[in-house]
């Protein structure tokens, strides 16, 4: 999958996650043992609006950072997992694609204008075109306000980390993705997110907010077949499609994952256990649906 480029080759020996709760590291070693560090994130740090995370304070995040950094011993250069809403994320389709950077960067610059509710020039934008299907270029495209996206990067080289990536949880836990039809499946507080990957080419990308507190249960089932309909009668998808399931709500992983195994066509992927760690209380603290993407890029997709 060409997203994967950006997944640094080796894997980075340290991986970060930020959220509204907490920020954690994991430094793996070269005999494979893990090290990990979990610091609260402080109040009122980022501000998170409708194009994803709009302001930072650099300071008070690069204090929280280094904490974590002072503990672990991490790498200069790392790799960051964010929450998917830190960041937002379009598929765009063309029947061909500019080869010059400066007019596809106009042309995908023009398409967000009529999208988000900020100036173009106010944003960072990665473009990642994707393998032609079906006669159609896709364009994958992420996309963050330039001065928050700065503000991250700046308080981590304040504590001595440079960033090679920023990624959305959702293509952290895709970071292993190749053949076949793969569909992940990933919620986390306020948003649920699906990604469609068949031979490696990225067919949908979804990311639907959620209301907070309980109910929501039945929002994401119903997106489930909504999602399944879509990808048979409009994509015309065929053949089993293995699913990636991760999910910080016990209640919803349970349910989909019953959904999933009474719906034809669906296979979901086996739990891996993650490997233990000098502090098995942080991966508790931390639980499965925070720490696979972190695992993910330290490890390299094999986790």
């Amino acid at each position: 999958m060409n997203w994967r480029k950006y997944f640094t080759s080796p894997a980075p020996t340290t991986a970060w996650l930020l959220d509204g709760d907490v920020i954690a590291a994991v430094r793996r070693d070269g005999d494979g043992s893990l090290h990990c560090a979990v610091e609260a994130m402080p109040q009122g740090v980022c501000d998170v609006g409708p194009v994803g995370i709009q302001t930072v304070n650099r300071d008070r995040l690069s204090t929280a950072l280094g904490a974590v950094q002072g503990r672990i011993d991490g790498a200069r250069r790392a790799a960051a997992v964010v929450p998917t809403g830190w960041i937002r994320t379009h598929l765009f389709q063309f029947s061909d694609l500019p080869r010059r950077q400066s007019e596809l960067d106009q042309v995908v610059r023009w398409r967000l204008k009529k999208l988000l509710p900020v100036l173009p020039s106010e944003l960072r934008v990665s473009a990642i075109p994707q393998r032609a299907s079906g006669g159609q270029r896709p364009l994958l495209c992420m996309v963050g306000v330039e001065r928050a996206i700065a503000g991250l990067e700046a308080s981590f080289s304040a504590v001595g980390v440079e960033l090679g990536l920023i990624t959305p949880r959702l293509f952290a836990l895709a970071s292993n993705i190749d053949g076949g039809s793969q569909l992940v499946v990933q919620q986390e507080q306020g948003y649920l997110s699906l990604l469609l990957a068949v031979d490696g080419v990225p067919r949908l990308v979804r990311t639907k907010p959620l209301a907070s507190g309980v109910g929501v249960g039945p929002t994401v089932l119903r997106e489930l077949q909504l999602a399944h309909r879509f990808i048979r009668s409009d994509l015309g998808v065929t053949g089993e499609i293995t699913v990636v399931l991760s999910a910080e709500d016990t209640t919803i992983r349970d349910e989909t994952t019953r959904l999933l195994h009474d719906q034809d066509g669906f296979r979901l992927a086996p739990t891996i256990a993650p490997p233990p760690m000098l502090d098995p209380g942080i991966a508790t603290r931390l639980g499965d649906a925070r720490l696979a993407p972190m695992l993910r890029l330290a490890q390299g997709g094999d986790q």
